[in-house]
């Protein structure tokens, strides 16, 4: 999708100059990024750096989703850095406070 253009009265063409987030220029055209992707690479567009809330890049450069629970995650490894409200950590792990709770103690979710 084209998020600027330019008009040629001449050839009476359109040509886009900038994509929206999650598209890459190519030949005046935008492209979709990968999965998730909201920047990528015109050069290879599988290859994202900057990728959609709750996915994060992996060691491949593929955006991938963080696990359950996570808001964001660590880049490479996909470890939790802020949680959703009703998550919590217990034992390396996401975990689900009780049915109606957006906050909870580690010892009794």
């Amino acid at each position: 999708m084209c998020q600027s253009c330019t008009y040629n009265t001449t050839t009476v063409t359109t040509t886009c100059r900038k994509c929206l987030s999650g598209y890459y220029l190519s030949n005046n055209t935008c492209n979709a990024c990968g999965v998730g992707c909201l920047v990528c690479s015109s050069f290879d567009p599988t290859v994202c750096s900057t990728c959609a809330p709750q996915m994060f890049v992996n060691s491949v450069n593929k955006c991938q989703k963080c696990p359950d629970g996570c808001h964001t995650c660590e880049k490479a490894t996909g470890r939790c850095t802020s949680f959703i409200p009703g998550y919590i950590v217990r034992n390396n792990a996401t975990v689900r406070c009780s049915p109606g709770c957006l906050t909870c103690d580690v010892n009794t979710p």
